[in-house]
Protein backbone atom coordinates (compact mmCIF):
# COMPACT_ATOMS: atom_id res chain seq x y z
CA UNK A 1 0.00 0.00 0.00
CA UNK A 2 1.41 3.51 -0.21
CA UNK A 3 0.28 6.92 1.52
CA UNK A 4 -0.32 10.04 -0.07
CA UNK A 5 -0.57 13.65 0.97
CA UNK A 6 -1.69 16.69 -0.70
CA UNK A 7 1.91 17.54 -1.46
CA UNK A 8 2.56 14.12 -3.18
CA UNK A 9 4.58 12.37 -0.20
CA UNK A 10 4.27 8.68 -1.27
CA UNK A 11 6.01 5.33 0.01
CA UNK A 12 4.78 2.32 -2.04
CA UNK A 13 7.66 -0.65 -1.04
CA UNK A 14 5.73 -0.51 2.52
CA UNK A 15 5.02 -4.29 3.07
CA UNK A 16 3.68 -6.60 6.33
CA UNK A 17 2.74 -4.73 9.61
CA UNK A 18 3.72 -1.11 9.45
CA UNK A 19 3.00 1.79 11.72
CA UNK A 20 4.02 5.15 9.76
CA UNK A 21 4.17 9.16 9.98
CA UNK A 22 3.24 11.48 7.65
CA UNK A 23 5.48 14.76 7.82
CA UNK A 24 3.99 17.12 5.87
CA UNK A 25 5.32 20.36 4.39
CA UNK A 26 4.90 23.23 1.96
CA UNK A 27 7.76 25.16 0.61
CA UNK A 28 8.80 27.84 2.80
CA UNK A 29 6.95 26.66 5.51
CA UNK A 30 4.26 24.76 6.84
CA UNK A 31 0.99 24.11 5.35
CA UNK A 32 -1.79 25.03 7.88
CA UNK A 33 -4.43 22.46 6.28
CA UNK A 34 -4.44 19.80 3.71
CA UNK A 35 -6.20 16.02 2.74
CA UNK A 36 -4.58 13.02 3.51
CA UNK A 37 -5.27 9.44 1.62
CA UNK A 38 -4.32 6.23 2.54
CA UNK A 39 -5.07 3.32 0.63
CA UNK A 40 -4.06 -0.52 0.83
CA UNK A 41 -3.98 -3.20 -1.94
CA UNK A 42 -6.66 -5.82 -1.49
CA UNK A 43 -4.54 -8.71 0.00
CA UNK A 44 -3.86 -6.02 2.86
CA UNK A 45 -6.08 -5.15 5.75
CA UNK A 46 -5.55 -1.28 7.52
CA UNK A 47 -6.23 -1.14 10.85
CA UNK A 48 -6.34 2.86 12.05
CA UNK A 49 -5.19 2.73 15.73
CA UNK A 50 -5.35 6.20 16.56
CA UNK A 51 -6.24 9.51 14.95
CA UNK A 52 -5.89 12.95 16.04
CA UNK A 53 -6.54 16.44 14.77
CA UNK A 54 -7.76 14.54 11.83
CA UNK A 55 -11.49 14.94 10.35
CA UNK A 56 -12.92 12.02 7.99
CA UNK A 57 -14.18 13.39 4.89
CA UNK A 58 -16.08 11.23 2.13
CA UNK A 59 -14.57 10.57 -1.45
CA UNK A 60 -16.42 12.91 -3.16
CA UNK A 61 -14.46 16.15 -1.09
CA UNK A 62 -10.55 14.30 -2.10
CA UNK A 63 -9.20 16.64 -5.19
CA UNK A 64 -8.93 14.38 -8.09
CA UNK A 65 -5.62 14.04 -7.96
CA UNK A 66 -5.64 12.56 -4.70
CA UNK A 67 -8.23 9.99 -5.54
CA UNK A 68 -7.31 6.43 -4.76
CA UNK A 69 -9.47 3.73 -5.40
CA UNK A 70 -10.70 2.45 -1.91
CA UNK A 71 -9.05 5.35 -0.15
CA UNK A 72 -9.45 6.68 3.23
CA UNK A 73 -9.40 10.35 3.69
CA UNK A 74 -9.01 12.78 6.38
CA UNK A 75 -8.61 16.55 6.46
CA UNK A 76 -6.04 18.34 8.64
CA UNK A 77 -6.11 22.19 9.72
CA UNK A 78 -2.62 22.17 11.19
CA UNK A 79 0.75 20.37 11.10
CA UNK A 80 0.25 18.84 14.57
CA UNK A 81 -2.31 15.93 13.85
CA UNK A 82 -1.66 12.35 14.43
CA UNK A 83 -2.01 9.18 12.49
CA UNK A 84 -1.29 5.80 13.09
CA UNK A 85 -2.22 2.68 11.69
CA UNK A 86 -1.10 -0.77 10.75
CA UNK A 87 -1.67 -2.96 7.92
CA UNK A 88 -1.53 -6.54 8.00
CA UNK A 89 -2.07 -8.92 5.54
CA UNK A 90 -6.00 -10.22 4.73
CA UNK A 91 -6.32 -13.91 6.47
CA UNK A 92 -8.36 -16.41 3.98
CA UNK A 93 -11.80 -17.42 4.78
CA UNK A 94 -12.18 -21.05 4.55
CA UNK A 95 -15.44 -22.60 4.17
CA UNK A 96 -15.49 -26.41 4.29
CA UNK A 97 -17.60 -29.13 3.00
CA UNK A 98 -16.96 -32.88 2.94
CA UNK A 99 -18.11 -36.36 2.42
CA UNK A 100 -16.68 -38.96 4.76
CA UNK A 101 -16.46 -43.07 4.64
CA UNK A 102 -15.28 -44.99 7.61
CA UNK A 103 -15.03 -48.62 7.02
CA UNK A 104 -14.45 -51.31 9.42
CA UNK A 105 -12.28 -54.02 8.63
CA UNK A 106 -10.39 -56.59 10.51
CA UNK A 107 -7.41 -54.74 10.81
CA UNK A 108 -8.94 -51.52 12.09
CA UNK A 109 -10.88 -48.63 9.83
CA UNK A 110 -10.05 -47.04 6.86
CA UNK A 111 -11.38 -43.24 6.33
CA UNK A 112 -12.34 -41.44 3.11
CA UNK A 113 -12.76 -37.87 3.34
CA UNK A 114 -13.83 -35.86 0.08
CA UNK A 115 -13.16 -31.85 0.92
CA UNK A 116 -14.76 -29.21 -1.21
CA UNK A 117 -13.55 -26.12 -0.12
CA UNK A 118 -14.03 -22.58 -0.89
CA UNK A 119 -11.24 -20.16 0.07
CA UNK A 120 -12.17 -16.00 -0.68
CA UNK A 121 -10.32 -13.16 0.80
CA UNK A 122 -7.24 -14.07 0.27
CA UNK A 123 -5.14 -16.52 -1.89
CA UNK A 124 -3.49 -19.83 0.11
CA UNK A 125 -0.65 -21.88 -0.96
CA UNK A 126 -0.72 -24.51 1.63
CA UNK A 127 -3.95 -26.17 4.14
CA UNK A 128 -3.70 -28.00 7.42
CA UNK A 129 -5.85 -30.56 8.91
CA UNK A 130 -5.51 -31.91 12.78
CA UNK A 131 -4.96 -35.54 12.31
CA UNK A 132 -6.48 -37.82 14.41
CA UNK A 133 -4.68 -40.41 16.86
CA UNK A 134 -3.69 -43.10 15.48
CA UNK A 135 -4.32 -42.55 11.64
CA UNK A 136 -1.77 -42.70 8.72
CA UNK A 137 -2.50 -41.37 5.62
CA UNK A 138 -1.58 -42.84 2.99
CA UNK A 139 -2.59 -40.36 0.06
CA UNK A 140 -3.83 -36.83 -0.50
CA UNK A 141 -5.49 -36.62 -4.19
CA UNK A 142 -6.75 -33.48 -5.97
CA UNK A 143 -5.22 -31.37 -9.05
CA UNK A 144 -4.24 -28.72 -6.83
CA UNK A 145 -2.05 -30.73 -4.73
CA UNK A 146 2.13 -30.47 -5.14
CA UNK A 147 2.99 -32.37 -2.00
CA UNK A 148 1.88 -33.62 1.40
CA UNK A 149 3.07 -34.57 4.92
CA UNK A 150 2.46 -34.98 8.54
CA UNK A 151 4.13 -32.47 10.73
CA UNK A 152 4.49 -31.56 14.68
CA UNK A 153 3.41 -32.64 17.31
CA UNK A 154 -0.09 -33.11 18.25
CA UNK A 155 0.68 -34.27 14.21
CA UNK A 156 -0.98 -32.15 11.37
CA UNK A 157 -1.67 -33.06 7.69
CA UNK A 158 0.50 -30.49 5.97
CA UNK A 159 -1.19 -30.15 1.97
CA UNK A 160 1.29 -28.21 -0.30
CA UNK A 161 -0.76 -26.42 -3.22
CA UNK A 162 1.10 -25.97 -6.88
CA UNK A 163 -0.18 -22.42 -6.54
CA UNK A 164 -1.55 -19.60 -4.42
CA UNK A 165 -5.06 -20.18 -4.83
CA UNK A 166 -8.26 -18.49 -3.91
CA UNK A 167 -11.49 -20.08 -5.18
CA UNK A 168 -12.41 -23.78 -5.26
CA UNK A 169 -9.77 -26.91 -3.98
CA UNK A 170 -11.31 -30.11 -4.07
CA UNK A 171 -9.23 -32.76 -2.29
CA UNK A 172 -9.65 -36.38 -1.56
CA UNK A 173 -7.73 -37.61 1.72
CA UNK A 174 -7.51 -41.47 2.22
CA UNK A 175 -5.95 -42.92 5.89
CA UNK A 176 -5.77 -46.35 7.94
CA UNK A 177 -6.40 -46.47 11.35
CA UNK A 178 -4.62 -49.89 12.83
CA UNK A 179 -6.06 -51.99 15.79
CA UNK A 180 -4.72 -54.95 17.33
CA UNK A 181 -8.27 -56.32 17.24
CA UNK A 182 -11.88 -55.61 17.21
CA UNK A 183 -12.83 -57.31 19.93
CA UNK A 184 -16.66 -55.60 20.19
CA UNK A 185 -15.27 -52.80 22.53
CA UNK A 186 -16.24 -49.59 21.66
CA UNK A 187 -14.58 -47.45 18.91
CA UNK A 188 -14.81 -43.39 18.73
CA UNK A 189 -14.75 -42.00 15.25
CA UNK A 190 -12.64 -38.91 14.90
CA UNK A 191 -12.16 -37.24 11.49
CA UNK A 192 -9.40 -35.35 10.32
CA UNK A 193 -10.32 -31.42 11.56
CA UNK A 194 -9.85 -28.74 8.85
CA UNK A 195 -7.96 -25.50 10.31
CA UNK A 196 -8.84 -22.02 9.89
CA UNK A 197 -12.17 -22.72 8.67
CA UNK A 198 -15.11 -20.96 9.42
CA UNK A 199 -17.52 -23.59 8.40
CA UNK A 200 -17.01 -26.89 8.19
CA UNK A 201 -20.06 -29.24 7.55
CA UNK A 202 -20.50 -32.23 5.76
CA UNK A 203 -21.72 -36.13 5.93
CA UNK A 204 -20.36 -39.12 8.13
CA UNK A 205 -20.80 -42.66 6.40
CA UNK A 206 -20.15 -45.77 8.12
CA UNK A 207 -19.65 -49.32 7.29
CA UNK A 208 -18.33 -52.69 7.24
CA UNK A 209 -16.70 -55.73 5.60
CA UNK A 210 -19.59 -58.51 5.27
CA UNK A 211 -17.99 -60.66 7.94
CA UNK A 212 -18.65 -57.54 10.48
CA UNK A 213 -21.75 -56.16 12.62
CA UNK A 214 -21.92 -52.57 13.07
CA UNK A 215 -23.93 -51.69 16.45
CA UNK A 216 -24.54 -47.74 16.98
CA UNK A 217 -24.99 -46.10 20.69
CA UNK A 218 -26.88 -43.25 20.02
CA UNK A 219 -26.60 -41.95 23.21
CA UNK A 220 -22.70 -41.30 22.24
CA UNK A 221 -23.75 -39.66 18.97
CA UNK A 222 -23.14 -35.52 19.57
CA UNK A 223 -23.74 -32.78 16.80
CA UNK A 224 -25.52 -35.28 14.31
CA UNK A 225 -28.49 -35.89 12.76
CA UNK A 226 -29.93 -39.00 10.65
CA UNK A 227 -29.55 -39.16 6.79
CA UNK A 228 -31.31 -41.13 4.80
CA UNK A 229 -29.63 -41.52 1.74
CA UNK A 230 -26.73 -43.78 1.50
CA UNK A 231 -23.95 -43.33 -0.70
CA UNK A 232 -24.01 -44.45 -4.54
CA UNK A 233 -21.40 -46.97 -4.37
CA UNK A 234 -20.68 -48.49 -1.59
CA UNK A 235 -16.79 -50.25 -1.54
CA UNK A 236 -16.86 -53.40 -2.75
CA UNK A 237 -17.44 -56.29 -0.42
CA UNK A 238 -18.66 -53.65 2.34
CA UNK A 239 -22.51 -52.94 3.78
CA UNK A 240 -23.21 -49.83 4.86
CA UNK A 241 -24.58 -50.24 8.73
CA UNK A 242 -26.22 -46.42 9.35
CA UNK A 243 -25.65 -43.24 8.59
CA UNK A 244 -25.68 -39.95 10.34
CA UNK A 245 -25.06 -36.32 8.54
Amino acid sequence: FFFQAEDGIRDYKVTGVQTCALPIYAGGGWRENGIVTVAGSADLALVIEKQQGLIRVEPAEVPPELALPEALAWRYFNTGFELLMTARPVEPRIQSQRRSQVLFRESGWELIEDFQLRIDRASVFELRFGLPEGLTVESVEGESVKSYQAVGEPPELLVTLRDGIQGEVKLRVMGRHRLAALDGAPQTLSLLTPRQTVRDRGEVWTGASENLELVFDDRSVERLQPATTPPAAPPPGTQIGRAHV
